[in-house]
């Protein structure tokens, strides 16, 4: 596509000189320059056509001609569609100049439309057609379309008066998004501007309609008037208000501080009535608003939105399109931003899919609200993505809007799942809507299931949107910004002074008008919440758009709410009805004060990562809100309607039971130590139904007293799972021995928990009073009455939430478990007999609350498996099946508990309670062993507890040395090999090994290790396993075992040493539960025959390796010292001559001839080769060898003594050089290489080589040598 012809295109649409152009085409001529500049002036001025040329228009019949207000961002609807009957095109064109001037004065032209039209187009085309010299042929089909372009901006205006009614027309486009190059959609967007807003028609007929009579209907309307007093500390500084005097409301002043200095200051707030009595209703007003309406519809129709567009197609046609009223336009857009028709339903086939065209749709739907002639304009925006089709970036176009003067817009933007572009629709809507303040900032449908309710939402609000009425005195939808009359119904407006000047305030509705009769009333803090929705709406608009902000807003509504709050702060008492009136102003407080920190949040924040916390602040502090605000917590599988069943059983046993429980006396040594109320004091309470009736769900679990035992329990996530796993680190002493979750979640409330556990301590200097969890007790004399309450669901939804802090699961386990995890950490604390009182007295409670539970079916039939099949009572999950599921138990303290309850209930046999116990201290054992280093590869459980003389690696290792050294020495481990046989290290270590396995293999038969058996019993007492065996120690274990009152004797032989060999050898046998369980307990003596074979075992394996390892170790060791001992002596250099000569004798087929290739890198300065061994004791004497770098090194690196690198060489330079001087550099290393493991030589080690080194500076010195020198 030519350059040239897109950018001019571009400006053609844009009204924008394109400099650009004129540069990036160098061959045009200045005259080609001139015309294109006068075509693009021509259509700049296109839209100032003179009344009479209007006139003459409207009689006229016309072509039906596409207009647009928008850029080429929209395609066509269908390819080929026909123009419609009977409409005509608006002709806003002027004509030309020159010939104007050429007529005579006053006369009119007589042509058609039609006429001028042609007559127009050809003048252009002439005007382009002399240019086509210029350009190529491929560029013929783009001036083509250039000349397109030119006849649909000069008819742009797509609708015009015929009958008295706007019609739109048939839209073709020339070019769609989709063919164009990317880099011309780029800058196509970035150099679109809003088009210039068109004045309503409206505005002229209000003006004839102005001069009418108002009609006083004599129609008194209630509405209730706020009104409220704040000192002058809570007025200064706040807003630039203006105070309205009765009778004078064009005078105003601004407020000052000082004129007010010691009175308090009246402020009111008023609700415009919701609906207007039939008196009041104008019906000319009505259907000339209707008529003056447009609906703009624009619809994300990408890919993505393809999941939820039946939902989004069937909300829009039958939520809100029934309620359109005047004239409504549909778009969609994905790749191209697409005008479908005029009319309200969408259809099927709207959606298309491809990529997210936000910043074209947004430039089309700037230009219809601009350019359209209605002065109700609704705007619906659905969208789920952000912008990706082009570079142009959404926040270019939003950032050119303005709401358009004498124009009531109104903003409808549905976001659609949880990546919709937040901040790109929030900003829209602060900048084009300009209508009702009361309207919801945003509608978000997080899933597919919201949509359907959003829509509805939209459908309810349209109705407030453009319906405004006027008021006698001026007021402000926020306080500080500017005065006005205007405003929609349901919204709330401020005024800053007292009733007494709002006496004779009237209601205006077109020509008709009433009275409003107000009821001066204080302001709640609920209606205060309403009320500030309105305000945060209107200051994030205000702050989007980029507008100064009223001063200290969030100030002003803290001092407002704060008065409503003091009013009313007066509920005193522990009774339900005080404290559920506390609650609600709790609850306010909360709503109000996280609305502000949310509204500053938007209001000082920069930009959001996370575009859904954008929503969230959004939806939550702006009208609208409510809606989105947390919704009563949904339980796993229970629902609202389950939560109201709940509650009508509940009070329904209540009713039942109320005689017997009103019967009880509340001791208050049985009440919660801080609040001094308790679950019975509840229950008698006759105002106990409003906390099922008025509270949420959550609020309930909060608000209901569940006393009981504070304690600590570090929270994890098993515990939701097994409750039997709980670990209860600490209980509340005195004076907190009874609390309730009431008490907890208050102190949250006022000091904000923190870490994981979320624990709340009562006394700061105190760490003993800290407690995050309250298991529910009832003492002995009231237990049995509360049996039908613990019995019901929403009770067992009380104790989960307070002993488990979930409020989203119910566990109809977890009071007995805590219930038994607390009486096993009552046992820990208080070992010894006797107890405090107060500490029996937790115990019998806990054993009372208890006993409600035991006789429940399932733990009845527990008990009896327990009773008759102990081991399938102890398995983790047993065989047993009963009612379809299997047996289990999940934690030792159930078997624990459930056979002390009932040891009180029933006459237990003295050997079934023996087995039990025996049987249950087997399992305890088992299940802290059941995963003991089963992942380690060298583990030895048997010899860690039977075997202390070897517990630590440094004992083991000292053992394992001695042991080894003793066997060798008794045993044939010490054979060597010769040097003679392996000419390098690697061969000799092969050998070495092949030996050491034969000789093992002879050794394992004979081999024993005897080793001294002796049970470790502290080893035995420091076991724990909370997760598998529960919340109880080997100590605690024997305190319980003398609670069950069984002979001394019994209890010594059960926890005899004798007794835990038999029951450690089987638990390590057996690491599975249900293996364990089902094979039959050995004996003493049987137990201790397996503890000494497998402690034998477990060293044996653990010392063969090593034993290998050390004869391999000496063998290659003996073989190393005869290295080390033939190749002592320093190697005598030689001359070829004498190296063939000794070679010779050996056998070695070598000569002078052949020297190099047998004998490689000679060096005849120091006599030496580099692949034979020179040592004339080495067997391998002279042999060339490839692999003598391997054997040379070996003296190098397995030798003890350092290797004096360089020795030769050191020797040969300083040969005539005094023996000091050689030994110094010899050692000070300059002659060593410069890598390797080489470490220089000590001072010793020198001073070992000087004779060495003096006896080579000789033969270095003799003429022979000299004469290799020479050579």
């Amino acid at each position: 596509m030519c350059h040239y012809l897109s950018e001019h295109r571009i400006c053609a649409f844009d009204k924008l000189n394109c400099y650009h152009c004129q540069f990036c085409q160098p061959r045009k001529s200045r005259k080609d320059r001139r015309d294109l500049n006068h075509i693009k002036i021509s259509l700049r001025n296109k839209d100032k056509m003179d009344e009479e040329k209007k006139e003459e228009d409207s009689s006229g019949v016309g072509p039906v001609v596409e207009k647009r207000s928008h850029d080429s961002s929209v395609t066509p609807m269908a390819s080929g569609a026909e123009p419609v009957a009977g409409k005509e095109s608006h002709n806003s064109s002027v004509s030309d100049p020159k010939a104007s001037r050429a007529k005579p004065a006053g006369k009119r032209s007589r042509l058609s439309p039609s006429d001028l039209i042609r007559r127009e187009y050809k003048e252009m085309k002439m005007k382009i057609g002399k240019m086509r010299g210029n350009f190529s042929d491929s560029d013929k089909d783009d001036i083509e379309q250039m000349e397109v372009d030119i006849l649909l901006e000069h008819h742009r205006h797509r609708d015009r008066m015929v009958g008295g009614s706007r019609q739109i027309q048939q839209r073709v486009v020339p070019i769609p998004w989709s063919s164009r190059p990317k880099e011309h959609i780029d800058n196509m967007q970035r150099r679109w501007r809003p088009q210039e807003n068109v004045k309503p028609d409206l505005d002229n007929e209000n003006t004839d309609r102005a001069k009418e009579m108002k009609v006083d209907c004599g129609v008194e309307i209630s509405v209730p008037l706020y009104t409220l007093k704040l000192r002058p500390q809570y007025t200064r500084d706040l807003w630039g208000m203006r105070e309205f005097y009765p009778g004078r409301t064009s005078t105003r002043r601004t407020l000052k501080v000082n004129e007010f200095e010691h009175e308090p200051q009246h402020h009111s707030l008023l609700m415009m009535p919701s609906t207007l009595p039939e008196e009041l209703q104008d019906m000319k007003q009505r259907q000339q608003q209707e008529k003056h309406s447009f609906n703009l519809v624009m619809i994300d129709t990408s890919e993505s939105m393809r999941s939820i567009w039946n939902e989004i197609l069937n909300g829009w046609n039958t939520y809100v399109a029934p309620l359109l009223k005047g004239r409504t336009a549909i778009y969609t857009f994905s790749t191209d931003v697409i005008f479908r028709r005029e009319g309200t339903q969408l259809e099927q086939k709207d959606m298309d899919g491809g990529n997210t065209n936000l910043t074209g749709a947004l430039q089309v739907m700037a230009d219809e609200v601009y350019t359209c002639r209605e002065k109700f304009i609704n705007v619906f925006l659905v969208t789920d993505g952000g912008h990706n089709e082009s570079r142009v970036d959404p926040i270019v176009v939003l950032e050119l809007l303005e709401a358009p003067p004498c124009k009531v817009v109104d903003m409808f933007v549905l976001g659609a799942g949880n990546s919709f572009p937040v901040h790109y629709s929030i900003t829209l809507r602060s900048r084009l809507h300009n209508g009702n303040s009361n309207l919801p900032s945003l509608f978000c449908a997080l899933d597919v299931s919201n949509v359907q309710e959003q829509m509805a939402s939209i459908g309810e609000n349209i109705s407030k949107g453009t319906r405004s009425i006027v008021l006698s005195q001026e007021g402000f939808s926020l306080p500080g910004t500017e005065a006005k009359t205007a405003f929609h119904l349901e919204e709330w407006i401020y005024f800053p002074s007292g009733p007494e000047a709002l006496q004779n305030l009237t209601i205006i509705n077109g020509l008709h008008s009433g009275q409003l009769k107000l009821d001066v009333l204080c302001p709640t803090p609920a209606i205060l919440n309403n009320v500030f929705r309105q305000w945060n709406s209107i200051l994030i608009q205000l702050h989007n758009s980029k507008k100064k902000l009223p001063d200290n807003a969030i100030t002003f509504m803290e001092s407002m709410f704060q008065y409503s709050m003091d009013a009313l702060n007066k509920f005193t008492g522990t009774s339900i009805t005080a404290r559920l009136n506390r609650k609600s102003l709790a609850t306010l407080r909360t709503t109000f004060e996280t609305m502000m920190n949310k509204l500053r949040d938007v209001l000082t924040k920069n930009s959001y990562s996370n575009q859904m916390e954008l929503a969230e602040n959004i939806l939550s502090t702006t009208v609208g809100g409510g809606k989105y605000e947390s919704k009563v917590l949904t339980l796993k599988g229970h629902t609202d309607e389950d939560y109201r069943k709940d509650c009508q059983e509940f009070l329904k046993v209540l009713t039942d039971n109320h005689e017997a429980i009103d019967a009880q006396v509340v001791n208050p040594d049985d009440c919660c130590h801080i609040l001094l109320t308790s679950t019975l004091s509840d229950l008698q309470d006759s105002a106990f139904p409003r906390l099922t009736e008025e509270l949420n769900k959550y609020d309930f679990l909060k608000e209901f007293t569940i006393s009981g035992v504070g304690v600590l329990i570090p929270m994890r996530d098993s515990i939701t799972i097994n409750p039997w796993s709980l670990s209860v680190q600490a209980t509340l002493k005195q004076p907190f021995n009874v609390v309730s979750q009431k008490a907890m979640e208050s102190s949250a409330n006022i000091k904000p928990v923190e870490g994981k556990n979320k624990e709340i301590q009562l006394k700061a200097d105190d760490e003993s009073t800290r407690f995050n969890a309250v298991i529910p007790v009832f003492p002995p004399e009231v237990a049995s009455v509360m049996k039908p309450i613990i019995r019901t669901r929403l009770f067992a939804m009380c104790t989960t939430f307070a002993i488990l802090k979930n409020p989203y699961i119910i566990d109809f386990n977890v009071h007995f478990a805590a219930l038994g995890v607390l009486w096993v950490r009552i046992l820990h604390e208080y070992p010894t007999l006797p107890r405090p009182d107060h500490v029996k007295r937790k115990i019998q409670s806990i054993e009372a609350t208890a006993k409600l539970y035991v006789n429940r079916p399932s733990y009845a039939k527990y008990w009896m498996i327990l009773k008759q099949k102990t081991p399938q009572g102890l398995m983790t999950e047993s065989t047993e099946v009963v009612d379809g599921k299997t047996i289990k138990c999940e934690s030792l303290i159930k078997p624990m508990f459930i056979l002390h309850l009932m040891c009180q209930q029933e006459d237990i046999k003295m050997e079934t309670m023996v087995h039990i116990i025996r049987m249950m201290l087997l399992e305890y054992i088992g299940r802290c062993l059941s995963q003991y280093k089963l992942s380690e590869n060298n583990a030895i459980p048997f010899t860690d507890f039977f075997s202390p003389e070897l517990v630590g690696e440094e004992k083991r290792q000292q053992w394992k040395e001695r042991y080894i050294d003793n066997l060798l020495i008794n045993t044939d481990g010490n054979s060597k090999i010769h040097l003679q046989d392996f000419y390098t290290m690697e061969k000799a270590e092969k050998a070495a090994k092949k030996i050491a396995v034969l000789k093992m293999k002879k050794m394992n038969g004979s081999m024993t290790v005897n080793i001294r058996i002796d049970l470790d019993t502290e080893r035995i007492a420091k076991l724990r396993n909370v997760t598998a065996a529960g919340d109880v120690s080997w100590s605690t274990l024997r305190t319980y075992v003398g609670e069950l009152e069984l002979p001394e004797e019994t209890v010594q032989e059960v926890f005899s040493k004798e007794s835990l060999i038999a029951y450690l050898v089987h638990a390590l046998k057996y690491r599975n539960s249900r293996e364990r369980l089902q094979n039959s307990l050995p004996s003493y003596q049987e137990a201790l025959d397996m503890a000494n074979s497998a402690v034998q075992y477990e060293n044996k394996s653990l010392v063969s390796g090593d034993i290998m390892q050390q004869i391999k170790k000496n063998i290659t060791k003996s073989w190393l010292q005869e290295y080390a001992r033939v190749h002592n002596d320093v190697v005598q250099p030689m001359t070829k001559e004498q190296i063939v000569a000794e070679a010779q004798k050996r056998g070695i087929d070598v000569t002078l001839d052949t020297f190099d290739q047998v004998y490689r890198h000679y060096r005849p300065n120091t006599g030496l080769v580099g692949n034979a061994c020179l040592s004339h004791a080495c067997p391998f004497y002279l042999k060339p060898d490839r692999t003598y770098n391997q054997h040379a090194s070996i003296e190098r690196l397995h030798i003890e003594s350092p290797f004096p690198h360089a020795f030769h060489k050191a020797a040969y330079l300083h040969r005539q050089d005094i023996l000091p001087n050689a030994l110094a550099n010899l050692e000070s290393g300059v002659y060593r290489p410069p890598r390797g493991p080489q470490a220089p030589l000590s001072h010793e080690r020198v001073t070992e080589l000087a004779p060495k080194m003096a006896s080579l500076q000789i033969q270095y010195r003799t003429n022979l040598l000299d004469q290799m020198d020479e050579h």
